[in-house]
């Protein structure tokens, strides 16, 4: 009896191994296949503040590092006295010695992101 015992199982035991197999070699060709299926997707790009830092520091850092004096004047203390036409008008156009910073330069959206960051300080 125990001889058919085991003849039974061994054949029961012998499915799940086969189905276990089965499921586990479809789990590894649907990963492979949804890593290889598509490019992955493209970096985020920044927003806000993150990219107003980013815009300050490549036009701006040089001449005012950080808001304070630098080359030209200390930014901070007028920040609070300027509109943002007047900040947009000074950089789009230069003022005495800055020069002006077209469209090309840095962009409307990017412009309206340099003036959110500066107005954080």
């Amino acid at each position: 009896m125990l001889l058919d015992g085991m003849y039974y199982l061994k054949p029961v035991l012998g499915k799940v191994r086969q189905v276990g197999a089965l499921f586990m070699s479809a789990a590894v060709a649907a990963g492979v296949l949804v890593a290889c299926g598509e490019p992955p997707p493209p970096p985020t790009p920044l927003l806000g503040l993150e990219r107003g830092a980013q815009v300050y520091t490549a036009y701006c850092q040089v001449c005012h590092p950080g808001g304070h004096i630098g080359a030209g004047p200390a930014l901070r203390p007028i920040m609070p006295a300027r509109s943002d036409e007047e900040l947009t008008q000074s950089i789009r156009h230069g003022k005495n010695r800055m020069p002006g910073f077209n469209d090309k330069a840095i962009s409307d959206a990017d412009l309206k992101v340099l003036i959110e960051y500066m107005r954080s300080w």
